[in-house]
């Protein structure tokens, strides 16, 4: 196993735990997934708010689906990792309120958060030696 999927293999699990560790005060990541993921159905009062608390929850499917080739694949290709950067830094949003509020934001919510960049990343290399190597060895083929 190489240093890259060593790197993305800790980010998924950073991922992973991030939804039973606490995010905020006694709220662990999947009920605060629950209470973003609400936003679509909260009243127009506030709605951008609303609406960018709900849009951050989607980025979580960007990032299970990124798991998934991941596993599949045993890398990602770069349109999946820039994707996971993108989502990261649309997840960025969340240290507005939150610091506004005063709130105390805890290790979930850094390792949810920084699990984007982490596996972003570390799959932007691997994916493009691994598609160095496979222009290079069929460019070999008659």
């Amino acid at each position: 196993m190489t240093l890259r999927k060593t790197i993305v293999g800790l980010g998924i699990v950073a991922f992973i735990g991030s939804w039973f560790l606490p995010v905020i005060h006694e709220v662990n990541g999947w009920k605060a997934f629950l209470v973003a993921f609400g936003g679509f159905w909260t009243p127009l009062e506030d709605w951008p708010h609303h609406l960018v608390m709900a849009l951050t929850t989607l980025t979580n499917v960007v990032m299970i689906v990124a798991i998934g080739a991941f596993i599949r694949r045993g890398a990602l290709q770069s349109r999946w990792a820039w994707g996971l950067i993108i989502a990261g830094v649309f997840d960025t949003y969340w240290l507005k309120p939150l610091l506004q509020e005063g709130a105390d934001i805890l290790i979930g919510f850094y390792l949810w958060w920084l699990s984007f960049f982490v596996v972003g990343l570390a799959s932007l290399d691997s994916r493009s030696v691994s598609a160095g190597r496979a222009t290079v060895a069929s460019d070999r083929t008659p």
